[in-house]
């Protein structure tokens, strides 16, 4: 299918995206639903869901809103529940905003100052904020609908599937030796993950033709 391989502080929106355009660029294959963790709740991967006619089974973040994941160069860490800045810095504070007008809220993210003005990036950057701030809508119409689905118990039932991606996982990480790193370097690592899964799949289809 496809995989992608990062260092250890990324966050799971932005290279899920990637490994989902891989996949549908593949004519071979008919994707039509993905199971993933509140990640996969981002804006990006609901539009594509709908574009690409795929399903997304997710629970939605309550802090992820329109347009987060890339937007302007700003990633979303979901295990920090902040953003990281096109730099790299973590954001420092968090809080949330509700509107009189229409009842809308939104997160507000704030980084550090003293990190901003020595940035190489503060020109661009957030430079129209009185204060170092990014912020999101909580909730698009997309996570709307998805909060509905998540009310539905078959939707739930076909969600909780996603035990069999983490078993997959440990057994990745207690049979294969890819618990930790063998090599530094993100070659490398990349090199250890394509070992690890082409064992795996040889002894599925080992297993498999022997059944036979």
């Amino acid at each position: 299918m496809a995989a992608f391989t990062t260092s250890g502080e990324v966050g799971d929106a932005i290279p899920g995206q990637k490994v989902l355009q891989d996949i549908l660029k593949n004519k071979n294959i008919k994707l039509t639903e993905v199971i993933g963790d509140t990640a996969y709740s981002d804006q990006p991967f609901l539009e594509m869901a709908r574009d690409n006619d795929f399903e997304i089974l997710t629970t939605p973040h309550p802090n992820l809103g329109t347009g987060i994941a890339g937007r302007d160069g700003f990633t979303f860490n979901k295990d920090a529940d902040k953003f990281i800045c096109p730099n790299g810095q973590l954001a420092i504070s968090k809080r949330i905003v509700t509107y009189k007008r229409d009842h809308s809220k939104r997160a507000i993210y704030r980084f550090d100052p003293n990190l901003c003005a020595t940035c190489p990036l503060k020109e661009t950057c957030l430079r129209n904020a009185k204060e170092k701030t990014f912020s999101v809508s909580i909730l698009s119409t997309e996570h709307q609908k998805l909060l509905q689905n998540n009310q539905d118990p078959e939707y739930q039932r076909r969600r909780k599937e996603r035990y069999k991606i983490e078993r997959l996982n440990a057994h990745l990480k207690g049979r294969y030796a890819f618990r930790k790193a063998q090599c530094i370097g993100i070659s490398m690592m990349t090199h250890q993950a394509a070992i690890a899964m082409f064992l795996y799949n040889m002894q599925k289809i080992y297993t498999l033709t022997d059944k036979k």
